[in-house]
């Protein structure tokens, strides 16, 4: 589909200007997902050649990964040629094993050094390159760290690598050199965000989550407390684990309800090392075009 086509008469097209944060969420979330294309892969698992993604997937998994931290009010992240070699030596790797491990040994087929080194600072998954992405952001099976999803939000991602086969991918996410400076990062995040982008990640299943980024800012013992619209929303609140693209995080599923369109919703974030401080923010869901 071309970048700017399926838009209805009345909604702005991909390149039209829009004003206010709101039709700037709308607008991107439908543009930068118009084109998800998995494209070609030039490799082979049985003469172990990494080969490549095709350019254009490369850019659309990259531009995937930026719309979700646009959402979240994070700088983008690009690629480098160095990390994008490795994670598509790691991507051969896992598909031609058919398993995934973040410590991969020379029993792996098609190992290769550049491919293990890889696999301990990405990202892992038995899907190609561009679906993973939504797959990390929704996170399944991670309860208790949802670390795809804080690597990909983290305030030190950058610059990445993507490299990915029909089917197994390698997101090189850690030792990141970005430098963003904030106190905490949220999923959904505070502002306007497509209720698309909350029912395309899981929240009500896998949890929405607050990742804190200064020592000072211990999420151990927290408590959250959701208002929506002014009434309390029942929540079941988990602690994760340390040091998954965050210094501390929490996360926490809604119990007997789901967000909904034209809805705001106040998160109060409490524990006893940030109870003179607590982390509070407002998501706006908005139902876009």
């Amino acid at each position: 589909m071309a970048p700017d086509a399926g838009v209805d008469a009345g909604r702005p097209g991909c390149f039209d200007v829009v004003t206010g944060r709101e039709a700037l969420v709308c607008q991107r979330w439908e543009c930068d997902r118009n084109n998800l294309d998995e494209g070609s892969w030039s490799g082979s698992t049985s003469a172990c050649t990494p080969g490549d993604l095709s350019l254009d997937s490369r850019e659309a998994a990259l531009r995937l990964i930026n719309l979700y931290r646009f959402l979240a009010d994070l700088p983008a992240v690009e690629t480098s040629a160095q990390r994008d070699a490795a994670a598509q030596a790691c991507a051969l790797m896992m598909h031609a094993t058919g398993r995934l491990d973040h410590q991969p040994d020379s029993g792996f087929a098609c190992y290769t050094p550049m491919g293990a080194q890889a696999a301990g600072n990405s990202n892992l998954s038995l899907t190609p390159a561009i679906e993973a992405v939504d797959r990390y952001m929704q996170d399944f099976g991670n309860a208790q760290t949802l670390g795809h999803r804080r690597w990909l939000l983290a305030t030190s991602l950058g610059p990445v690598g993507i490299g990915g086969t029909p089917g197994a991918s390698c997101h090189w996410v850690s030792g990141g050199t970005g430098n963003v400076s904030r106190r905490f990062v949220a999923w959904p995040p505070a502002g306007p965000v497509p209720l698309a982008a909350l029912d395309f990640t899981k929240v009500a299943e896998t949890g929405w989550s607050v990742h804190a980024f200064n020592n000072a800012d211990d999420l151990a013992g927290a408590r959250v407390a959701v208002l929506d619209d002014g009434v309390d929303a029942p929540v079941d609140v988990t602690e994760l684990q340390a040091d998954y693209g965050s210094r501390w995080a929490v996360s926490f599923k809604p119990r007997g309800w789901a967000p909904k369109a034209g809805h705001e919703y106040v998160i109060n974030v409490t524990a006893p090392a940030i109870n003179a401080n607590p982390i509070v923010y407002t998501v706006e869901v908005v139902g876009c075009p």
